[in-house]
């Protein structure tokens, strides 16, 4: 006995079936499948491009930040020997400063008539000022360097 289409046996005749369903599912999917490849293919393609491009620029970016922080921090250092350096001879003048007052108000004289005084009364203000001025440069690298 002959099953339809000429089989010899039930089973040879599903697989002959089932085989034809599969090709003609195969025909109907086979486009939205190979588009679908394709698609996938370049996307995966594009984000390793990104990827490779990106991990280099952050590679790159992170040394440069080294390189930011090191130059940061000596610059806060370099602030921080100034104003020590200012504040000394900021005492230093305003010590110098009280004695020729003293002396001057000894001698019933005004201090600013004593050569040299009120240029030193300018250079303790302008001390005064550049040593605020290195307390900002501090704070300034302070803040860059928490944000890094």
């Amino acid at each position: 006995m002959t099953t339809p289409l000429g089989h010899k046996t039930f089973e040879s005749w599903q697989k002959a079936t089932k085989l034809s369903k599969v090709k003609k599912i195969e025909l109907s999917v086979k486009g939205d499948i190979d588009s679908a490849l394709g698609e996938l293919r370049g996307e995966i393609s594009n984000a390793r491009g990104f990827f490779n491009v990106a991990n280099n620029y952050i590679t790159d970016q992170e040394d440069n930040l080294v390189g930011i922080r090191k130059n940061l921090v000596e610059t806060e250092n370099e602030a921080k020997e100034y104003q020590s350096n200012l504040e000394s001879q900021v005492e230093e003048g305003e010590t110098a400063k009280e004695k020729a007052y003293e002396a001057a108000n000894d001698l019933g004289v005004d201090p600013f008539d004593l050569p040299g005084y009120d240029e030193l009364d300018e250079l303790i203000n302008e001390g005064d000022e550049v040593i605020s001025e290195m307390n900002e440069i501090k704070q300034m690298v302070q803040n860059i360097i928490v944000n890094l």
